[in-house]
């Protein structure tokens, strides 16, 4: 008999130190499980070799960038960086600027165009595309250049120091913004390029994941080079999101496309993407208060897991298990820290569904990597 997760698990975890003891470690830690899953790819060369014409980069290639960071940020090993490193310069020179590619304009661009989503294969660079490739790597740059990490003048394999590389990916993350212009309707979201005549919505709103991966990766090139424009931009999609969130019953809802909410909302992989802008701006102090990451937390735990084995497919609860959207899970570990329940949830999924030795997708290692930044820290033998 399955159990209903939300008030057991909370019950449990009210009683737990904040940290595990030694007697829980096990070869299944989930830092193990990442590096059992590294090399299960292409020998943990990953997507990075690949373009984006079937957004294999944004939909693959961008979980593994973003594990690395993870996994840094779960370790403090420089490693980890120094890989990030090596994927990034397989993405940097599948642009269509760096390949000499050009789109449906007959510009070649700093962006990465995908045709398989057009029904002719035209050449088109989404920005949820560019938002999704970027911001592990302006995040990464961030963490280089912070003096406190020690990480600049590390050499990289081929003889320049990770600053070098950092400040090739603000660049590229700089010259994109100003692809995008073009996009931005001037207050708070992008629209589809209206001269993309080929495109179902040409000129029209992007639903909110697509503009709000951008406002994560803008946050953190305002990080990286202190240039308000970026808050400011992100602030105003953040505020745009955060204005179509139903806050009712303690729980955070909202639907793919935005407006008034109506059952059963945005699908749990599309939100996780939502949810990051929140918890980014959270950390800089923007937009979103403690009491609505809490709401998210509780979404998940009181409405998408309906039991310790089953978990809805919307925000709003219904149909359960989807296997497009059951994967994906493991993004929601942003808010572990609010939510030990939370957690306690995706790492039962994982390790009993997902096992590492078999991991063959990004989403998958991406969740093993947050499973370790958001880990509780071991303690000492006690009696």
């Amino acid at each position: 008999m399955r159990r209903r997760f939300g008030a057991v698990a909370a019950a449990a975890f009210a009683a737990l130190p904040t940290c595990a003891t030694r007697a829980h470690a096990t070869p299944v830690e989930p830092r193990y499980a990442f590096e059992t899953a590294w090399d299960n790819v292409n020998g943990g060369r990953w997507y990075r070799d690949e373009n984006n014409e079937t957004a294999t980069l944004a939909w693959g290639e961008a979980y593994v960038l973003r594990g690395l960071i993870a996994m840094y940020r779960a370790t403090g090993e420089s490693e980890y960086l120094l890989r990030l490193a090596d994927q990034a310069d397989g993405v940097l020179a599948h642009t269509d600027a760096a390949r000499g590619t050009p789109d449906f304009t007959g510009a070649a661009e700093p962006c990465w165009q995908d045709r398989h989503y057009q029904a002719n294969g035209e050449a088109y660079c989404y920005v949820v595309h560019s938002g999704m490739i970027l911001a592990p790597l302006v995040e990464a740059a961030v963490l280089v250049n912070d003096p406190a990490n020690g990480l600049g003048g590390l050499a990289t394999a081929d003889g320049t120091t990770l600053a070098q590389r950092a400040a090739a990916w603000i660049a590229l993350a700089q010259a994109n913004f100003q692809h995008h212009e073009r996009e931005w309707n001037g207050s708070d979201a992008y629209n589809f390029d209206p001269a993309a005549r080929f495109l179902d919505h040409p000129g029209g709103r992007l639903p909110l994941n697509q503009s709000n991966v951008y406002g994560t990766m803008l946050i953190w090139l305002w990080q990286a080079t202190g240039d308000v424009r970026y808050r400011d931009r992100a602030t105003a999609l953040a505020q745009a999101f955060r204005r179509q969130v139903r806050f009712q019953g303690g729980l955070a809802l909202w639907n793919y496309a935005g407006g008034a909410y109506a059952a059963p909302g945005e699908d749990i992989s599309h939100a996780g993407i939502n949810v990051e802008l929140a918890v980014v701006c959270h950390t800089f102090g923007l937009v979103f208060s403690d009491a609505d990451l809490d709401a998210m937390a509780a979404t998940f735990t009181q409405s998408v897991a309906a039991s310790d084995t089953t978990f809805a497919d919307h925000l709003g609860g219904g149909d359960t298990n989807g296997d497009g959207y059951r994967p994906q899970i493991g993004r929601w570990l942003l808010l572990a820290d609010r939510s030990p329940p939370l957690y306690a949830a995706v790492r039962q999924h994982y390790l009993e569904d997902y096992p590492a030795e078999n991991a063959g997708s990004g989403s998958v290692l991406l969740a093993y990597a947050l499973l370790a930044q958001y880990a509780r820290p071991l303690c000492d033998w006690r009696f």
